[in-house]
């Protein structure tokens, strides 16, 4: 890569951190010459893997903090950039909560979206062999605990799964999950009452 196509490089990354702030607040500034940038990358031997897939690099702050600055910028994986600054961000949100405000906004923007196949496939690669740790289980299972699904939703899930074959290492793995587990009276009860309603709907 000559320097021509380097410049280029450089004026994007600075363009991209106008208007943006730390999680702190404070507004991020772009302080490195095109030297020391150029520098810093050709010394960390990963300026041909720079980029945002899988396996690149990038360069980031120190505790996600700060500025663009020579002693405060480090290359590493951009996988591992984007973990650092979920982390904060999640520290950031703890205790936080949208307002029914917002919550609508967010609902009226997202409806009509239709996921293109391509974004789907992408979705779904990005997805495979990742695992959730049990603490993340228990949250989403709290956060859906006690919420009633509306009649739409429940038409909408069972159109989803209509006409769907779980294949032998599916139901293998089910299986599996399920062993030593005891159901609650409450949850024995629920069943027995769907089950019923599914005889009598049958009939």
């Amino acid at each position: 890569m000559n320097d021509t196509e380097l410049l280029k490089k450089y004026h994007q990354h600075r363009r991209s951190v106008t208007n943006r702030t730390d999680r702190n607040g404070n507004k991020i500034s772009f302080l490195l010459t095109f030297e020391e940038w150029k520098d810093i990358w050709i010394k960390s031997g990963k300026l041909h893997l720079r980029g945002k897939r899988k396996g690149e690099y990038c360069m980031c702050r120190r505790n996600d903090t700060g500025d663009y600055e020579v002693g405060n910028v480090y290359i590493d994986l951009h996988t591992n950039n984007t973990k650092e600054a979920r982390k904060h961000s999640k520290d950031v949100w703890t205790g936080r909560q949208h307002t029914e405000e917002s919550k609508k906004k967010m609902s009226e923007s997202s409806k009509g979206q239709v996921v293109s196949d391509e974004t789907r496939r992408k979705l779904s690669e990005a997805g495979k062999g990742r695992t959730l740790s049990p603490e993340h289980i228990e949250s989403i299972r709290k956060s859906v605990a006690g919420k009633p699904k509306s009649e739409e939703t429940k038409r909408k899930i069972s159109e989803a799964n209509s006409g769907k074959t779980r294949t032998e290492e599916t139901k293998r793995k089910m299986s599996e999950a399920q062993r030593g587990k005891k159901h609650s009276e409450e949850t024995k009860r629920k069943m027995s009452e769907s089950a019923k309603a599914r005889k009598k709907n049958s009939k």
